[in-house]
């Protein structure tokens, strides 16, 4: 697992900016705590602090397949979402697919992550 923190360097369906994505063990066999950090686009328009929190949890629904996982965000009336992990050196980068089915269509992204604040392009274009 990708534990730490990660920096989104490109992330597609967000208006948020400078997330961060900190993936931590937690204590249930099996589940992970995923915190996304961002800056909000329209509290960005105030003077308030506008640092938002999201805390969700990620499951291992098959462990023989780590990398497909379920999170889930107890805020979100949509229920779960499928959480795919496409690639990682786990020390560099990461390139991670999500997809929410919704009523009547699917809630898809796809985010680029980093160790550091920025990421060799070579990496990006992958």
């Amino acid at each position: 697992m990708m534990l730490g923190v990660w920096y989104v360097i490109q992330k597609t369906s967000t208006a948020s900016h400078c997330i961060t994505y900190n993936f931590t063990k937690s204590e249930e066999p099996g589940k992970y705590n995923l915190e996304q950090v961002s800056q909000h686009f329209i509290l960005g328009l105030t003077p308030l602090k506008h640092d938002y929190r999201y805390s969700g949890v990620l499951s291992v629904p098959d462990p023989s397949v780590p990398a497909r996982m379920k999170v889930r965000f107890p805020l979100s009336v949509a229920g779960s979402a499928s959480y795919t992990i496409l690639g990682t050196d786990y020390s560099t980068y990461a390139a991670i697919f999500t997809c929410q089915k919704l009523a009547f269509a699917h809630r898809r992204s796809a985010t680029i992550l980093s160790r550091t604040k920025e990421l060799d392009r070579m990496f990006v274009d992958k």
